[in-house]
């Protein structure tokens, strides 16, 4: 289950680059790390050090569930597949920032969490 921690570093990630979407247009694809130093929700809990650009080079264009979780993370490898769907999905959706937001609002709702004060 999402814990709080794991929900601010995303929430303030996001916040940060404005909630832009980390997008490349040239693929047609939102990315872990993407144009413009974005990263996406799921983006934001994986480390620079442990990062790969083959992650956004797969299939399907994103890493399952289950490679996520085996990777050596701070933060993250409590979420249930429902959960790192729902961020990514909430990610990826192509809305505005300030509609983004409120989706990021209702998922803190939905699990309980509380919305990080920005610094």
């Amino acid at each position: 289950m999402i814990t709080q921690e794991t929900f601010d570093i995303i929430y303030l990630g996001l916040h940060a680059q404005g909630w832009a979407r980390s997008f490349d247009k040239d693929v047609d694809l939102c990315m872990y790390r993407g144009p413009n130093q974005t990263k996406c929700g799921i983006g934001h809990l994986i480390p620079d050090d442990v990062y790969q650009p083959e992650m956004d080079d797969t299939v399907s264009g994103v890493l399952s569930w289950n490679e996520f979780r085996l990777l050596d993370l701070p933060h993250g490898t409590e979420l249930t597949r429902d959960q790192f769907n729902e961020i990514q999905s909430l990610h990826d959706e192509d809305n505005p920032p300030a509609e983004k937001q409120v989706s990021f609002k209702g998922l803190a709702d939905k699990y309980g969490l509380t919305i990080p004060v920005p610094e």
